[in-house]
Order: C-alpha cells, then sequence, then structure tokens
C-alpha cells in the first residue's frame, strides 16, 4: 500500500516539478528574449527536456552526483528568501505610490484558508523529507535514530517553509503568487536580473531532482512486482513512458487538478498514517504511556485535517 502511493506521489511531484520549471523558463523567454509567440514553440520544450534530460538522466543507475543540484536547489531558495524580503520596501513604496488600490497588508483568516495553508504543508512534508527512504538507507536502523530523523527533519522543515512562507508574503503581501518567484515585477527592478538568474538555476535543479524522485519511485515498482531487479528494456520503457506521461499532463494543466486530488489522498497516507502506525507497530514502552498516547492524539489530528483538505480539493475542483 505504500509503494503503491509513493509511486502516485512520486508522480505528482515530478509534475508539480516540471510544472514550475516550464514556467520559469518560459517567464525567461517572455520577458528577457521577448519572445511573446512563445506558445508556438513550447511544445518543442517539452519534447527536448523530455527525451534529452528527464529520460537520461533518471536511467542513471548510480544518481549520488545528482545530490549537488538538490543542495544548489536548497541553497538559491534561501537566497531567493534575502533577496524577495531585501525588495519588500520597495514593493510596498511602489503600491503606495498608485494610491494603495486593493492593497491590503493582511488577508483575513478563514478556515478555507488555513485547511489549504495546511495541505501545502502536508505536501512538502511527503515530498520533501522522504523519511521513510532515509530510514531504509541506515546502515543500523533504530528506533533512536528513526526518532531522531523524525523529530529533526520535522523542526527544519517548520522552520523553513515558514521562513519561505513569510519571506514570500511579506515582499508581496494580497498579491503573493503561489510560486513567489512568479510575483510582478518591481518597476524600479525591471528587468531583475537577480530573480530571472535565481529562477534559472532553480529551473535546472529542479530538471536534475526528477531524476532523484524518479529513483525512489523505481524502488517501489519493483516492490510492486517483488523484483529486485528490473531488466534494462522494461526499464527503459517504464522510464520512456512514465516521463512522457507526466510531461503530457502537465502541458494540459486542466489535468492537473485531477493528480491534484489523488496526491492529496496519497500524502494523508504517506505523511501521517503510515510514519505513525510504524512508530506504533515498533514502539517498546508501555502501553498507554504519555509518548504513545501524545503520538496517537497528533495523528488523529492531522489525520482529520488531511482529510478536510482533500474535501476541500474536491468541493474546489468541482
Amino acid at each position: 500500500l505504500y509503494d503503491a502511493s509513493n509511486i502516485i506521489d512520486i508522480l505528482g511531484t515530478e509534475m508539480a516539478y516540471l510544472k514550475v520549471t516550464y514556467g520559469f523558463i518560459e517567464s525567461f523567454c517572455k520577458d528577457t528574449l521577448g519572445m511573446n509567440d512563445f506558445e508556438k514553440y513550447k511544445i518543442y520544450m517539452y519534447l527536448i527536456v523530455w527525451i534529452f534530460i528527464n529520460v537520461p538522466l533518471s536511467l542513471l543507475k548510480n544518481i549520488s552526483k545528482l545530490q549537488y543540484a538538490s543542495l544548489v536547489a536548497t541553497f538559491m531558495v534561501c537566497v531567493v528568501i534575502f533577496l524577495i524580503a531585501g525588495e519588500t520596501p520597495f514593493f510596498i513604496r511602489q503600491n503606495m505610490n498608485n494610491g494603495g488600490e486593493n492593497f491590503k497588508l493582511f488577508k483575513p483568516l478563514t478556515i478555507t484558508g488555513l485547511i489549504d495553508c495546511f495541505g501545502c504543508y502536508m505536501y512538502s512534508f511527503a515530498t520533501h523529507n522522504a523519511l521513510l527512504q532515509i530510514m531504509n538507507e541506515l546502515v543500523k536502523p533504530s528506533l533512536r535514530r528513526g526518532k531522531k530523523i523524525i523529530i529533526r527533519s520535522s523542526i527544519f522543515e517548520y522552520f523553513f517553509y515558514s521562513l519561505i512562507g513569510y519571506a514570500g508574503y511579506l515582499s508581496t503581501l494580497d498579491k503573493t503568487p503561489d510560486v513567489f518567484l512568479n510575483r510582478e515585477n518591481l518597476k524600479n527592478f525591471n528587468p531583475d536580473y537577480l530573480i530571472i538568474a535565481s529562477k534559472l538555476i532553480i529551473a535546472l535543479s529542479l530538471l536534475c531532482m526528477i531524476p532523484i524522485r524518479w529513483n525512489l519511485l523505481r524502488d517501489s515498482a519493483k516492490s510492486v512486482v517483488r523484483k529486485n531487479e528490473l531488466p534494462f528494456l522494461w526499464d527503459f520503457l517504464m522510464t520512456l513512458i512514465g516521463l512522457g506521461l507526466v510531461n503530457v499532463l502537465v502541458y494540459f494543466t486542466n489535468i492537473m487538478q485531477i493528480i491534484d486530488f489523488i496526491g492529496g489522498l496519497c500524502t494523508v497516507m504517506l505523511s501521517f498514517i503510515v510514519p505513525v502506525f510504524d512508530y506504533a507497530k515498533t514502539f517498546t514502552g508501555e502501553k498507554y504511556s504519555v509518548k504513545r498516547t501524545f503520538g496517537y492524539m497528533v495523528f488523529v489530528i492531522f489525520a482529520i485535517a488531511g482529510i478536510a483538505a482533500t474535501v476541500k480539493s474536491i468541493y474546489d475542483f468541482f
């Protein structure tokens, strides 16, 4: 069940990476190169990335060197946080000089907004922690090391994603887009070469991180079919067809809503249900201890919130 959920979730992650990457490349071509008619060339960009980047890198057996791309992406996100936060005063001044129409310092807090926010956090934990994979990679796995990974990674990611969210919001306030690098250009920073360079570096980093996720998908696929190793031909066909399908779905963006919904169901499973029951299964202390009771309370709260986020995604879809 975990491997099946993992396969679907990783496919959704690949689509999210490609969607952001293609968006950055498209904005670069339009804003910097002046290719306003980029729409008719878009299909060629998808084909080039799929055939010459996605597939060759994903067929690599030793992808350890691609870890540097992941480190570069993390570093660039930190750089972008400081860049956008540094532009905040200019953004506020520009909007105030325009009369401040429709410019609100804070959006009203709503239940649906909180559910959306919680869903984003759940997705980030599911797709970036790789918690269970890390535990499988431990040379000498133990409950103590597993707890250490869970606690440290949770605290780090909560802090890191909060920092990203606040930096993006404080720089654009009520005009903050879903991907805050796509916020409107400032008049005093147009073209903003630092942001443009950041987009390109992050796009290249994401293209290198896709094979890392695909390698995890390959492991889950082997587990589902109960094979230690897949023949190269099957591996090649799975990679070619799978990544081709991912690119097709990203090209027709309206299908992304369906994938978002399916991914939401898998996120609840991967983020909370599997880890908590794994913890309960390996727990060696007293049956009704405070730690065990607290763990189940957290599980129930997060599971309810995850289901609420999924129900809301169904409502938004229809």
